[in-house]
């Protein structure tokens, strides 16, 4: 896929900067526990890898690249995994 395809859309990007502003701001006026902290990070990393996963999705059908979209979702279900898995270690997350 050219990489110029694979760029978020201005109207994603600024909600991601509204967002992650305002999580700044919560850090900075309030103590964050590191269990606030990891809920931030996997709710950013989910909201994320969905939006980037549905774009990408339209666009790799269009260049018939299934190990890419593969590799790469590979790669975020990990990252995700690594987030969840503290939160369990820590016992602020339960598996049901």
């Amino acid at each position: 896929v050219p990489s110029e395809e694979m760029l978020l859309s201005f109207r994603i990007i600024l909600d991601t900067v509204a967002f992650t502003r305002n999580v700044k701001n919560n850090i900075l006026y309030g103590p964050v526990s590191l269990e606030d902290a990891l809920k931030i990070a996997l709710k950013l990393e989910e909201t994320m890898v969905e939006i980037f996963t549905n774009q990408l999705i339209a666009k790799l059908s269009n260049y018939q690249s299934q190990t890419a979209l593969d590799e790469m979702l590979a790669a975020e279900r990990f990252h995700l995994d690594k987030i969840r898995n503290r939160m369990i270690d820590a016992g602020f997350l339960k598996l049901s």
